[in-house]
């Protein structure tokens, strides 16, 4: 699992955690603290729940890759908010 602790790295701009099977639980809503992150990939793991609302408030954010997870519920609307979105995988 993600620690929440990894909201404290204010100044991460790129996260990579893709493609590793073992990676699972819910993505914490600390990751919603990193401002200048603009590149985050967490697909293909065994991610559950769903995408915190914290994300919503990524401005810098230019690519969002989670596709292949185990994550439920609907596009959350707050996506729409993130005018710089380039990448979108869900």
């Amino acid at each position: 699992a993600l620690p929440s602790t990894i909201g404290t790295l204010s100044n991460l701009w790129f996260l990579n955690l893709a493609v590793n099977e073992k990676l699972g639980g819910t993505i914490p809503s600390a990751l919603g603290n990193l401002k200048k992150l603009f590149w985050c990939e967490l697909h293909f793991n065994q991610l559950t729940g769903t995408l915190p609302s914290t994300f919503g408030g990524l401005t810098s954010l230019q690519s969002l890759m989670i596709d292949d997870n185990k994550l439920v519920g609907t596009v959350p609307t707050f996506l729409g908010r993130l005018r710089g979105l380039t990448h979108l995988a869900l």
